[in-house]
């Protein structure tokens, strides 16, 4: 759903959300890979430095590795293009991932003895003594992004 608003349309968009969905399914074999508790040293347990254990961590733990950098690739990717997708400005940018309105409150870090605002109003907000705020968001657009 949210490739369809990112996206920009051109002839390469299709290729580039398939080699997306091709990154996130061998990110999450990586994962599912590592979790797996049924492989490892047979001696990891009686021995757990000896140098069969140690080398078997170690290769396992390349599945941890590559999965997470992964993980970070996707996030940073996917935070990229919906920046893009918003109107440029000062603010943050919240997403109301739900189909339906919705008001609801918010820590906002390093909110503290600031204005906060959209679109001209003011929002109601209360400091908090390490320096965030909690802010009432009032009528956030369904499934939409909010500046």
């Amino acid at each position: 759903m949210w490739d369809d608003r990112l996206e920009p349309r051109d002839d390469d968009a299709i290729q580039r959300r398939r080699s997306r969905t091709d990154a996130r399914a061998a990110m999450w074999r990586d994962l599912l890979l590592f979790g797996e508790h049924t492989w490892g040293a047979d001696e990891s347990v009686s021995a757990p430095t000896s140098r069969q254990t140690v080398a078997q961590w170690a290769y396992k733990k390349r599945f941890i590795d590559a999965g997470a950098a992964a993980a970070r690739e996707q996030l940073t990717g996917g935070l990229l293009r919906l920046g893009r997708a918003c109107h440029a400005g000062r603010g943050r940018l919240r997403v109301q991932r739900g189909t339906w309105e919705r008001t609801d409150v918010a820590r906002v870090p390093g909110g503290a003895a600031k204005s906060l605002s959209f679109e001209g109003r003011e929002l109601p907000s209360v400091d908090l003594e390490n320096g965030d705020a909690l802010v009432v968001f009032r009528e956030v657009p369904h499934s939409g992004i909010w500046r």
